[in-house]
Parts: C-alpha cells; structure tokens; sequence
C-alpha cells in the first residue's frame, strides 16, 4: 500500500476546537479531492491558549510531508514564524503552508520571507491551493499559477507561479 501523504495541521483556535474552516479542508483533502484517500491530514492543537510554545513534539510525531498553519488575529506572529524556522530546522524539506485568511488574519509577507521557512502563503479560501501543492509535490510537476497563492521559497519555486 502506498504511504499516505501526511499534512499536519496545526490549530488556533480554542484549545482542542479546530475552527471550522479548517475541518473543512480537512475534510476536503481526505474526503473529496482529487487526493482522496491518499491524504491524511491530523489536527495538532497548542496546550498553552494563544501560544506555540511545546507543540514541535506533537507536529514531529505524525512525521509530516506538510504542515499548515491558519494564524489567529489575536496570535503573535513572530512566534509562528519561529516556529517555521524550528520546522526546517527538523527537516528542511518539509512543506510549510500559512493559510492566512485576509484581511482578517493577517500576514506579513516580508518577515514570512526574511525567515526562509515558509513555502507558501494561502490567502483566502485554501482547499484548492492546497490541494494543487500536494498534487505537484507527489507527482514532481509544476503548479498552475492561483491569484491567492504565493510561493516564497525557492526550492519549492515552480514555472506556473
């Protein structure tokens, strides 16, 4: 049986409560895509309210081709970001998605490059992004180009962005 592809993703909202967006994508990935059953897509939720701080064992334990984040308005970014950085860190070729849902959730996109750890940045809806990320990380081919999605990294760089 092949491996799945496994995308965490990393929660904000209250502790153990997924905001319902992202179950949403989950449940897309999973469920409805062109990924379907290929995908497993766990929730990691912070112990501390409106912190990071002790979540890197809970990502590192799913040993994740992908992790996505949805910042919280009321969230530090900086410490986000550092937690990107620590990300690559472990491994450096894992994928790592903001799904910033603007203007809401705001994002900077220059500290989000200044930090060389993030890959990409999803503004709005995520599903289809995200799911034409995974398709091209698995099948090795290029992206087609989305309004709502940048590329920063140039390892993950493609033609059609």
């Amino acid at each position: 049986m092949e491996k799945k592809y496994t995308i965490v993703a990393v929660g904000t909202g209250d502790p153990g409560k997924m905001p319902v967006w992202v179950a949403y994508v989950k449940t897309y990935m999973e469920k409805a895509s062109s990924l379907k059953g290929r995908v497993d897509m766990p929730l990691v939720f912070p112990s501390i309210p409106k912190s990071f701080d002790g979540i890197m064992p809970s990502i590192v334990a799913h040993n994740p081709d992908m992790v996505t984040f949805t910042p919280h308005e009321d969230w530090d970014n900086k410490q986000l970001l550092d937690l990107c950085v620590e990300l690559k860190a472990w491994n450096k070729d894992v994928t790592v998605v903001i799904c910033a849902e603007n203007p809401r959730n705001r994002m900077q996109v220059e500290a989000a490059v200044e930090t060389g750890a993030v890959d990409y940045i999803i503004h709005g809806e995520a599903e289809i992004p995200l799911e034409k990320i995974v398709e091209a990380d698995i099948k090795g081919t290029d992206l087609p180009r989305m309004d709502n999605l940048l590329c920063l990294s140039a390892a993950k760089q493609t033609a059609g962005l």
